[in-house]
């Protein structure tokens, strides 16, 4: 097998997907929807099944129809993440029994989505920029984009009108994470902690913050932007 017939394999995979929720054999044409609404309500069932193929289109009719959906964009975005996972997985394996070229596939259609949801919840917030939800909504997508920082400080925003919202928190303390902000990480888990002492996932997290603290105290902090200016909340 040629490096081309690899290529031109997960090509299709990207077009027609990689069957994750069964009905094997079955051809179907794709479903059009008349409104967004409808669209993404359809995306989320067909996410929730693992038809991530049939989810991405739904989704796309749904941002296509109104396309300050963030929240159809966002789904979009991670559908066509966990589609591109398994196509680079399968170009590993590929690569491996072919000996060919090992370079990974460029893909960046789920980028795309997230972008869209970056612009989408951006003129959400120029409407109402007291949305507490879309600030938080906005921080998750630029955190898909490995936009830490600036997912970081729309977290913080989203707390600051939303104290009680303690998803916002943790999301905030594993951003923190990424930035290599331990303490702060650990201020933060420990308040969400308190917040929801029976989530005991966050008792590994919390542990794990300051095991990266207790590195940085040997071996200096790893280059990151400086803390943001404000009270942890």
């Amino acid at each position: 097998m040629k490096s081309l017939s690899i290529s031109s394999l997960l090509l299709t995979i990207a077009l027609f997907g990689i069957s994750c929720g069964g009905d094997a054999g079955r051809v179907e044409g794709p479903i059009q929807y008349s409104d967004a609404a409808t669209a993404f309500a359809e995306g989320e069932k067909l996410f929730d099944a693992n038809k991530f193929e049939m989810a991405v289109n739904a989704y796309r009719q749904a941002v296509a129809l109104d396309n300050l959906n963030g929240d159809a964009y966002f789904k979009l975005g991670i559908s066509l993440s966990l589609i591109e996972s398994k196509a680079r997985e399968l170009r590993k394996e590929l690569v491996t029994v072919d000996g060919g070229d090992k370079s990974i596939l460029p893909v960046s259609e789920s980028q795309k989505a997230f972008e869209g949801a970056v612009a989408a919840y951006k003129t959400l917030l120029e409407k109402s920029p007291g949305d507490a939800l879309v600030q938080f909504s906005l921080g998750r997508a630029y955190e898909k984009l490995d936009r830490d920082s600036e997912a970081e400080k729309w977290f913080r925003e989203s707390l600051k009108l939303d104290s009680a919202n303690n998803d916002v928190r943790v999301e905030l303390g594993d951003v923190l994470m990424k930035l290599a902000k331990y303490s702060e990480a650990i201020s933060v888990y420990s308040k969400a902690k308190e917040v929801d002492p029976e989530n005991f996932d966050l008792d590994d997290k919390i542990e794990e913050a300051k095991a990266g603290r207790m590195r940085q105290t040997f071996t200096g902090p790893s280059p990151s932007p400086s803390p943001t200016p404000g009270t942890i909340q």
